[in-house]
């Protein structure tokens, strides 16, 4: 399911999203990925920068970042492959995020992949999801591991 690959970057729909939520819950656990599940909705309205939630939701070293600095979220992400099994980054609510702040979240992406040498080096699984619409099975299976 999670695995490591260069395909790291996913935009999901809701009819990409099957009901795997036991299978993927339990290898979430089972093999100690870290995950990090973000509704974008709800951080809308806090005026909270992404890379500041996401940091303090992984426990990254620098966190919380100023809005430019995309440098040290990408950092932390690479050093953040030292010590963990995989990582899952989810964006809930991501078509909002896109229609409103385009340049944000192709900031998030671009400091993403800058890393991801860092845990396809390692053969460790890295992704990043852009679940489009709200999807409460995506809610259960990641806010949950």
């Amino acid at each position: 399911m999670l695995r490591s690959s260069r395909n790291a970057v996913h935009l999901l729909d809701n009819t990409q999203v099957d009901d795997l939520e036991h299978a993927l819950t339990d290898q979430l656990r089972s093999t100690g990925i870290k995950t990090a599940y973000v509704d974008y909705l709800e951080i809308t309205p806090r005026r909270e920068h992404i890379a500041s939630v996401i940091g303090r939701l992984l426990n990254l070293a620098h966190t919380p970042y100023p809005p430019q600095d995309w440098t040290a979220f990408s950092e932390d992400l690479a050093a953040l492959a030292q010590r963990e099994t995989g990582l899952a980054i989810v964006v809930d609510n991501a078509d909002p995020f896109l229609s409103t702040d385009k340049k944000t979240m192709l900031k998030l992406i671009e400091a993403f992949q800058t890393q991801l040498t860092h845990w396809l080096n390692q053969k460790k699984p890295c992704h990043l999801f852009f679940q489009m619409e709200k999807n409460d099975l995506v809610r259960r299976i990641f806010k949950a591991a």
